[in-house]
């Protein structure tokens, strides 16, 4: 069996709801990093209630927005239950797809392997596939499921504009469902923080910089039965308020650098 290159063995599952030429569109992804699960089965929830296009809650989204689904987009990554992705150009043995025991639900990078949620100088076939997509939908709002291993929920809006209070409150509505409003230090919880721009090196911050889009991060708890629930929830929220989950000419009033690093 010949070695092949990843992108002709590349085939991730895109959904898409509303064709209104007039409407703007929403992407929504799950699955960057193969070894996350809750947040493709949220996204997978979330196009299964978008299919019953009776019910009056899908009518109503559909009438203000076009949406479009990419769940489960690092399928390499998901096939091998690891978070990195190859190169599009990398040769990949097909008799061997899964990578070494040691790879599965690790952060480690394999050689030759890198992080779908980064800024690589070569692009995964996932990152080819969002960016051909955009520029042909050219979305406002591209919203990115992650799980990680914190006990807890965070949804981080990457956006020029501040998030209104109200629908801020909806989404701690969400949060408080499942996690403690305090962590281990008596601290309050913050489920909601607003950038200007993500971290330099975020697969985001391409998103902003070359489709003009605004970018929402969701991320649960890998390790939470309640997870996929969560970003189901978030997501819907997000496709049902907008263009109201932002605050009518109020600037974000976030701090003046980049957004904190972390492993998502």
């Amino acid at each position: 069996m010949p070695d092949l290159p990843a992108s002709s063995l590349y085939h991730a599952t895109v959904e898409v709801f509303g064709v209104n030429p007039n409407n703007p569109s929403i992407m929504i992804i799950s699955g960057q990093h193969g070894n996350e699960p809750k947040g493709i089965e949220g996204t997978k929830k979330l196009i299964e209630y978008l299919r019953n296009e009776d019910n009056e809650g899908v009518m109503e989204i559909l009438a203000h927005v076009n949406v479009m689904i990419l769940p489960g987009i690092n399928i390499f990554g998901k096939n091998a239950d690891a978070r990195m992705e190859p190169p599009y150009n990398c040769t990949l043995d097909t008799r061997k797809i899964k990578l070494p025991k040691e790879y599965r639900g690790s952060i480690n990078v394999p050689e030759g392997w890198v992080d779908p949620n980064r800024i690589n100088p070569v692009p995964t076939s996932s990152q080819l596939m969002i960016e051909s997509l955009a520029t042909i939908y050219k979305p406002v709002l591209i919203i990115l499921n992650h799980d990680w291993a914190l006990p807890s929920g965070k949804v981080t809006f990457y956006s020029k504009k501040a998030v209104s209070k109200e629908f801020e409150s909806k989404i701690y509505d969400v949060f408080l469902r499942v996690y403690p409003k305090h962590n281990s230090f008596g601290n309050f919880v913050k489920f909601v923080e607003c950038f200007k721009d993500p971290d330099r090196n975020k697969y985001a911050k391409k998103l902003i910089d070359n489709f003009n889009s605004d970018v929402v991060l969701v991320e649960n708890y890998v390790n939470h039965d309640s997870s996929p629930e969560i970003h189901f929830r978030v997501d819907l929220l997000i496709l049902q308020d907008y263009p109201h989950i932002f605050a009518s000419n109020n600037p974000s009033t976030d701090n003046s650098g980049d957004a904190a690093d972390n492993n998502t």
